[in-house]
């Protein structure tokens, strides 16, 4: 499927509850990506699969 980068935010708004939360993680890096920021790896189809696959994990207790 192709995702949007406002697809990827709203995912994020709905994973962490909250958007400012969400906006803070899409622009920490985090170890998962190695040491990138969510939002930097937003460029194409790969970088949006591989941050909705990190939000589906933290959805489902995975990651904390």
């Amino acid at each position: 499927m192709n995702y949007t980068k406002e697809d990827v935010e709203k995912l994020a708004v709905a994973t962490f509850q909250d958007a400012a939360k969400a906006e803070k993680w899409l622009h920490t890096p985090i170890n998962a990506l190695n040491g990138c920021t969510p939002y930097s790896i937003l460029r194409d189809e790969e970088g949006m699969d591989e941050v909705i696959s990190i939000l589906d994990r933290i959805a489902s207790g995975e990651f904390t």
